[in-house]
């Protein structure tokens, strides 16, 4: 049997005949989380983007973790080569069993739970977790008190959704089996930490394909697959594709060679009002592979572009829009202003005129006004 490579983040790893990826990451300097090394405790688990995953690799893994790719590193001995990559928070997945609610009083206006996990994981006072509803408006829970690594007291937070409240209040009671998506940390919020440095550079890879002609060959082909595709052309609904493409290019080529040949926004700020799902990501990721084998790239030149495109992930998934960053200034665009006009347009929702002296109401991030009768 041949070595096997595992593609990790930043990292490639030939894994040996009989290694599992864990004991291959920690015999070539690889970090990764583990505990247990036997399976039971999940801390190792990834998820597998490309390549087959052995039975064994899923052994005492749920029907969804196993629908969403979990791989267990300890247990997972390649028989291909593999992508693999870091759980998000809406990756993981816990049972809870409830052992107390606690409705909300005069002192304590909030509905608090004490749950017990299913298995040991390590929250911390301050972190947020979803409770799964089957519904796509989740109900959101603060840590308030934590007893060990298995009890936790928490707290519903304020602005839940009034039909999740409902579930809520009839479905919540003690004795009851439920199912917890996260932790999400709260400490720092993701818009105010510090981008990570970028990858390096890959001037070989970048003349393979052809000094970059080929990288525009096949953004032209992706983004005309992108503007086709139900879920992923409403975000560039009035975006030139042309615009996109070229802007994409010198950003891929920025990363590729180092040459500072793009002036627009980072990935943080130009998706800052997208809200994007680590599943719509993964489509978008099979889109573009499909592109990349279609114009015959190599696995070494899917896998240093893919890697440029993971690297942004967390600056690009969120569950609501997050703010813009102007200089040192966070500026949220995601609201509504007052206008005079001092010149005659036209309402961009219902399309009557609009005259000169007119108070009028425009969304900052995308300009578009609202006339006095459109906007009562």
């Amino acid at each position: 049997m041949s070595n096997k490579r595992v593609y990790f983040e930043t990292n490639v790893v030939e894994i040996k005949p009989d290694e599992t990826v864990l004991d291959g990451f920690i015999r070539s300097g690889v970090s990764i989380p583990f505990s247990c090394r036997g399976g039971s405790c999940q801390t190792c688990a990834v998820r597998c983007l490309e390549g087959d995953i052995p039975a064994e690799a899923q052994l005492g893994l749920s029907d969804y973790q196993k629908e969403k790719g979990y791989v267990l590193t300890c247990r997972c001995i390649p028989t291909t080569d593999m992508t693999i990559a870091p759980l998000s928070p809406d990756d993981v997945i816990t049972d809870a069993f409830l052992m107390a609610v606690e409705q909300p009083t005069a002192a304590q206006p909030k509905y608090r739970f004490t749950i017990e996990l299913g298995r040991s994981r390590k929250f911390e006072v301050g972190d947020t977790f979803k409770i799964i509803d089957g519904t796509t408006d989740e109900a959101v829970v603060k840590v308030v008190e934590t007893d060990g690594e298995w009890v936790l007291t928490v707290e519903l937070l304020a602005d839940t959704a009034p039909a999740t409240l409902t579930w809520l209040q009839g479905e919540l009671q003690p004795d009851t089996m439920i199912q917890i998506r996260g932790p999400y940390s709260q400490q720092i919020p993701m818009w105010l930490t510090e981008e990570k440095p970028d990858p390096e550079p890959n001037l070989e890879v970048w003349h393979q394909l052809d000094d970059g002609a080929k990288v525009r060959t096949v953004l032209i082909d992706f983004y005309d697959r992108v503007y086709e595709d139900e879920r992923l052309a409403p975000f560039f609904a009035n975006v030139s594709k042309t615009r996109l493409v070229e802007k994409q290019f010198s950003f891929m080529k920025y990363l590729f060679t180092r040459e500072h040949v793009h002036f627009g926004q980072r990935p943080r700020n130009l998706h800052h009002w997208m809200v994007i799902s680590d599943d719509l990501m993964d489509h978008r990721r099979v889109i573009l592979d499909d592109t990349f084998k279609d114009h015959g790239l190599t696995d070494e030149q899917r896998h240093v572009w893919h890697q440029y495109e993971e690297k942004f992930r967390p600056d690009v998934v969120k569950d609501k829009p997050w703010p813009i960053k102007v200089g040192d200034e966070f500026v949220d665009l995601e609201s509504f202003d007052k206008e005079v006009l001092t010149c005659a347009t036209v309402c961009d929702h219902c399309g009557e005129p609009v005259d000169e002296g007119t108070e009028v109401i425009y969304h900052r991030r995308t300009g578009k006004i609202s006339c006095p009768n459109c906007s009562q």
